[in-house]
């Protein structure tokens, strides 16, 4: 059901804001150098969209509680993803060599 309703918002979104008009705006706001690198953001955007709304269920007929509830979503997924890399152990190791060559810096008299 969740997935129906995020069909349906997407559908309308695409209807109120034609998709010439949104592909103006990525490519005003982007600036592409090439048709490879326009494709490419219009992807990734596409992409980000549909996995933004992928688990949102649609909360009111209220538009501003539905988009934070989507701003909350993407909000949890990327504290998510922030956390995986930080707690990675190969970041973790480059984090203390850095810290490491920073303290050696800070701490060498000339």
């Amino acid at each position: 059901m969740a997935e129906e309703q995020a069909q349906v918002a997407a559908a309308a979104g695409a209807t109120a804001f034609g998709s010439s008009e949104f592909e103006a705006l990525l490519s005003k706001e982007f600036r592409p150098k090439s048709d490879q690198a326009k494709s490419a953001v219009q992807n990734a955007v596409k992409t980000l969209a549909q996995q933004a709304l992928a688990n949102t269920a649609l909360i009111s007929d209220d538009a501003l509680r539905s988009i934070e509830s989507i701003v909350a979503e993407i909000d949890k997924k990327l504290t998510e993803q922030v956390n995986l890399i930080l707690h990675h152990a190969d970041f973790q190791q480059l984090e203390s060599a850095w810290r490491g060559l920073h303290y050696l810096v800070n701490n060498t008299e000339t």
